[in-house]
């Protein structure tokens, strides 16, 4: 669906490229930086059940979008607002999903 917009100037254009990938049982966030040559990996390692850490690599994703930095010590409570952050995202999927 997006992959004819991206192109090799469109890249080269922008300023952040994140991409989650999940491999082996296990949800991995790569960010790029490319004006700053920047390579960041985030793992799903804060969560505490098997069925978050893709809740995490959102979360992830959504602060690098705002550029917001995550400190470390603050993704302990972040197990907490689970719930809550599901709920966000399934709200906002379904205001974005066309039936």
């Amino acid at each position: 669906m997006f992959r004819q917009h991206i192109t090799p100037d469109s890249v080269k254009e922008s300023k952040l490229i994140v991409q989650p990938i999940y491999f082996q049982s296990h949800w991995v966030l790569i960010i790029g930086k490319l004006k700053k040559k920047i390579k960041q990996i985030h793992e799903d390692k804060a969560g505490s059940n098997e069925y978050d850490c893709g809740i995490f690599v959102c979360k992830y994703m959504e602060r690098a979008i705002l550029k917001k930095k995550t400190d470390c010590a603050s993704l302990k409570d972040w197990q907490k607002y689970m719930p809550k952050f599901r709920a966000k995202l399934e709200y906002a999927l379904c205001l974005t999903t066309k039936m």
